[in-house]
């Protein structure tokens, strides 16, 4: 692991894996409780800036770039990204950091590899603590798994054609700003400015995004009902489940099944706070109080 001292409260960190390094900031105090933040799809981990400044519980976080995103290497080309590539990356760091026992909160993405994560090695983790995270799509009906990831494929094979024969696009500040902050869920200002920091490189045309093409594919081309089912079982911890207004009514609607084990499960809460799917980055006093007062209590079940 690489530390480089930066003239504020964290560290900037890189840890090596066998494609390159996945990249991120620490902050605390070595004393603390150890986390792991896993942001969402085609963030950065600056988006848990605003969010950690307001924490008044003693921590040690870690908040990574997933690879493809921010200042980390992408995956080695020439193959599509799923999940699991995904949770392999987090086991990496985890073990050149050598933490044995931690806490892990996820937004979206990051709330789904938390959640495989914690079903996988479930020694490690003391907490778990899930922002807004089922799927951002419906999950493949079991009797379409394989044509769904024939598709996959396919898609995949169409993209890295392409994506040799034409360079990324080149867009102005305010073009690229743009692009951040009127998403799917709308972005404050503020923090999309923060997320240009690592999403952003400049070139002598302009401005690039630093994501991997590949993110923008199906992450979940083998994603069942019953897989997702399995992985919730088998999670030990306790789990803290935040939805926004505006997606809790889908996610039920949508994953009946699912959200019956999540709001039923003796060792998981679900809590619902107003905002968007970005309430963490827009509004992190929603949810911080949450956060410190679930890690206040007893991990013991």
């Amino acid at each position: 692991m690489d530390l480089q001292k930066e003239p504020c409260q964290y560290l900037e960190v890189q840890f090596s894996v066998p494609w390159g390094q996945v990249s991120g900031k620490l902050w605390g105090k070595p004393t603390g409780q150890p986390v792991l933040l896993l942001h969402g799809l085609l963030d950065n981990c600056g988006a848990f800036d605003r969010f950690i400044s307001l924490l008044i519980g003693d921590y040690y976080i870690l908040a990574i770039d997933l690879p493809g995103h921010g200042l980390s290497s992408y995956f080695p080309a020439g193959q599509p990204i799923d999940l699991l590539h995904f949770v392999i990356a987090a086991k990496f760091v985890i073990d050149e950091i050598k933490w044995h026992r931690f806490s892990i909160i996820g937004h979206s993405l990051g709330g789904l590899i938390g959640i495989h994560f914690s079903s996988c090695f479930p020694a490690f983790v003391e907490k778990l603590i899930i922002i807004d995270a089922i799927s951002h799509r419906p999950f493949i009906d079991e009797k379409h798994v394989l044509f769904s990831i024939r598709l996959w494929i396919e898609e995949f094979m169409t993209l890295d054609e392409r994506l040799q024969k034409h360079h990324q696009p080149v867009y102005s500040y305010q073009e690229a700003f743009h692009k951040l902050t009127n998403r799917d869920s709308y972005v404050t200002a503020e923090a999309a400015k923060i997320l240009t920091e690592r999403s952003l490189k400049k070139t002598e045309n302009g401005y690039v995004f630093r994501m991997d093409q590949r993110l923008k594919m199906n992450l979940f081309p083998a994603l069942c009902t019953s897989v997702m089912t399995d992985a919730l079982e088998h999670i030990r911890c306790r789990v803290l489940f935040i939805y926004s207004t505006e997606r809790h009514e889908v996610y039920k609607d949508l994953f009946k099944e699912i959200y019956s084990i999540i709001s039923t499960k003796p060792n998981f809460i679900v809590q619902v706070v107003h905002g968007n799917h970005e309430v963490h980055q827009n509004s992190p006093e929603r949810i911080v109080k949450l956060i410190d007062e679930f890690f206040m209590k007893n991990s013991k079940l």
